[in-house]
């Protein structure tokens, strides 16, 4: 290209460069034609005329669309146009497309050059990058945290026109490729317009490309009338840029994915070893190593991060520290557990802590990444289990508690002990003197509960505690009936030692011996059976058969200091051993709550005219349900007594016979008494009649055989009556008053209907 200064110039012929423009058809975004005719116009704006210009079709990415091409025939004057068409009959075209425009101008003579003329509307349209820093990290997609777009735009023109910016490498919050527009002034330079992109994507093709590539269209002002001078350096000048919030900061992200760079850092951390004790040296036989990890910001395993881990103190078979690899730490991932058994820890007095290291290393590929999160890791040392121990060991006493069951159902509330031994058997298998503290809680004396402290050395030891004078107070809000101890083991802080989960204290903890003088709760029942007590009955006279008693009071009255329950279950027999008959009467009573007994109908027992009474039985003393104290002294006593009042029942048919007595034989001479008379004094006191009958007999034996003659018959006795009777014997009685031996037993009837 030629500059030429203002006048009149001649201007050979010449070839054109070519040409391009793009366009895009509104209908379609492709086409397959059937037939159909395109009509292409070019309008000459230059100030020489045109010859034949060829104009041809390409697609968007310069490719030649076949058949697609024309001539538009010259000449075309200036301020004329000329137009080509294109037969589309069985064509394709694509929407969007190239135009290229190649030819030739004839030239002229005289022709005007002149800076000063109407401008047209005119287009400029361009094509370029916004190139990135260098950098190792390569960009698919990323969402910006915080940036700007900014774009200055200096125009070096006197016509004004307005900027259309469009970029498809970075999309909107809703995926849109980013536009803008801008107006610009004629002549006027540092024309800015700056857009906050917080929130929008950059997209790139692929990690090999990272070019944010952009195009633009000037549209130029039609002057119209107006002269505008240009000038052949005039120009618009435009610039893109994008930064972070601030000049010169670089975009951040919150989201990234892609190629990170590959990054080596490290961290390191230490745990406690909780313990009171110093700890020098410890194999383990349990425990874990336990790493939690969660990363958010790799949502992928591309390109996640891996950590080495050391722990120095933590050593195996080898003496080697203990090394873990986490592996790819994506997301929230499940703990990762390491088992410590077969390890040793190994520890400087003054330091009880674990240290650790990690180095983390990423991986150079494709990942995604969050990056607004952090990544956690947590490392936690729990339930070490030592084997063997050496060190200084000032922890806390070891306490130990347990219970002795008593076994028996009575349950106690408070009992006295008379006599009882404690025992303690103690192994000490740790190699050390240690000091033992123990306590039961339940044994009382002088108000303090019992407790003892002594030092057991290696080996065997044997403790016997005299419980003799000590109280047992139980719970009453307790079912079950026990003694609770507690014993305490502590160390010497001062000295270095070794200790192995095979070495131990053992104590066994016995009560024996145990005898109480007095208990106070539910007494377990005890029955107790009654020595059968029998009681020879010689006062009842057979002269009272047919008579029977109306009233008998037989009572029996105990005395107990007992303060327990004590139920009596007494069975009494009366025995009439020469007619065998028999009498029974049971009685059950808490003699606790009333120790006097009636037994009922006691006549029955007595007017079979008992030979003997025995009584039998048994007592049971104490029940659960019943609260009480018993002492070893306590005792139970009874006292029966019986009371007859001579009040009795007489049946119809009663009989009194006295005992037999023997008659003196009368001597009288044969002839010599003429009559005789028998004079009776009789005194009757009772309230009811009889009749008297008087027997005799050569025996005794026979009285009771029947085998007997009658000296009196049918002598009536008048109740409450005194009287003399005079009897004449007639020579029949004489010979039985003459008889030797002679025995004789008067019998009394009682006379039916008289009250007795």
């Amino acid at each position: 290209m030629v500059d030429l200064p203002d006048g009149t110039h001649d201007i050979p012929g010449f070839d054109l460069e070519p040409v391009t423009n793009e366009f895009s058809f509104d209908d379609f975004s492709e086409a397959d034609f059937e037939s159909g005719i395109l009509t292409i116009t070019i309008v000459n704006g230059l100030v020489i005329s045109l010859g034949d210009l060829v104009v041809g079709l390409k697609t968007a990415s310069g490719d030649d669309i076949p058949g697609a091409s024309t001539t538009v025939n010259g000449p075309i004057d200036p301020g004329t146009s000329g137009s080509g068409t294109l037969d589309l009959t069985g064509g394709d075209l694509p929407g969007n497309i190239i135009v290229q425009v190649a030819g030739n101008s004839p030239g002229g003579s005289g022709i005007l050059i002149s800076a000063t003329a109407k401008i047209p509307e005119q287009t400029i349209s361009e094509m370029g990058t916004i190139e990135l820093e260098p950098d190792s990290n390569k960009v698919l997609e990323a969402t910006i945290l915080e940036g700007s777009m900014v774009i200055e735009v200096d125009n070096f023109m006197a016509v004004s026109s307005m900027l259309y910016l469009s970029i498809p490498s970075i999309q909107t919050p809703d995926g849109a490729e980013f536009q803008t527009s801008i107006s610009i002034t004629g002549n006027t330079i540092d024309i800015q317009d700056q857009t906050d992109i917080s929130g929008y994507s950059l997209v790139m093709s692929s990690v090999d490309d990272q070019s944010v590539n952009y195009e633009y269209d000037v549209l130029t002002v039609d002057t119209g009338d107006e002269l505008v001078t240009i000038a052949a350096e005039d120009s618009i000048i435009v610039s893109i840029r994008v930064q972070g919030p601030d000049t010169g900061e670089d975009l951040t992200f919150s989201y990234f994915e892609g190629m990170v760079a590959p990054q080596e850092r490290g961290c390191d951390g230490s745990m406690a070893i909780e313990s009171d004790s110093e700890i020098l040296e410890a194999d383990l036989s349990g425990g874990s190593l336990v790493i939690s990890v969660n990363n958010p910001v790799n949502t992928l395993e591309g390109g996640a991060p891996e950590a080495g881990i050391i722990v120095s103190q933590i050593l195996d078979t080898n003496d080697q520290p203990l090394q873990i690899n986490t592996g790819p730490m994506v997301g929230e991932m499940g703990p990762q557990s390491i088992d410590l058994s077969g390890y040793r820890i190994l520890l400087p007095r003054d330091d009880q802590n674990l240290y650790y290291t990690a180095d983390v290393t990423t991986a150079y590929e494709i990942g995604s990444y969050s990056l607004m999160d952090s990544v956690q890791v947590d490392i936690l040392v729990t339930g070490l289990v030592f084997n063997t121990v050496r060190g200084y060991f000032s922890q806390d006493a070891m306490v130990d508690s347990s219970a002795i069951e008593l076994d028996d159902s009575t349950r106690v509330q408070s009992a006295v002990l008379n006599t009882g031994i404690l025992s303690l058997s103690i192994v000490n298998n740790i190699g050390v003197e240690a000091g033992v503290f123990f306590q039961i809680n339940e044994f009382l004396k002088n108000g303090s509960m019992l407790d003892t402290s002594f030092s057991i050395a290696e080996g065997a030891t044997d403790i016997m505690l005299d419980l003799a004078g000590y109280s047992l107070v139980v719970p009453t809000d307790v079912d079950t009936q026990r003694v609770n101890y507690v014993s305490s083991i502590s160390l010497p802080e001062d000295v270095e030692m070794p200790l192995s989960l095979s070495d131990s204290i053992a104590i066994d903890v016995s009560l024996t011996g145990i005898a109480f003088s007095s208990i106070t709760g539910a007494i377990s029942p005890v029955t107790v059976d009654i020595d059968t007590v029998e009681q020879t009955i010689d006062a009842l006279p057979e002269e009272l058969n047919g008579f029977d008693f109306e009233t008998v009071e037989m009572v029996l009255d105990f005395s107990s200091s007992i303060d327990l329950p004590i139920y009596l279950n007494l069975k009494v027999v009366a025995y009439n051993d020469e007619n065998s008959d028999s009498v029974v009467r049971e009685i059950s009573q808490n003699i606790h709550s009333d120790p006097h007994i009636d037994i009922e109908d006691a006549e029955e027992l007595i007017n079979i005219l008992p030979d003997r009474i025995i009584a039998t039985g048994s007592a049971q003393v104490g029940h659960l349900d019943s609260m009480g104290t018993v002492a070893s002294d306590d005792s139970l006593s009874g006292l029966m007594s019986i009371r007859a009042p001579l009040a009795f029942i007489i049946d119809p048919d009663a009989v009194i016979s006295p005992e037999p007595s023997e008659l003196d034989s009368l001597d009288l001479t044969e002839g010599g008494i003429l009559g005789l008379s028998l004079m009776l004094s009789l005194d009757n006191q009772w309230s009811f009649g009889a009749d008297l009958d008087v027997l005799v007999a050569p025996d005794s034996v026979d009285l009771v055989l029947g085998n007997v003659d009658t000296l009196i018959s049918d002598l009536r006795l008048e109740a409450g009556t005194k009287s003399t009777v005079t009897l004449d014997l007639d020579q029949e009685t004489f010979e039985l008053l003459k008889r030797s031996p002679n025995w004789s037993q008067p019998e009394l009837r009682v006379l039916a209907g008289q009250d007795g």
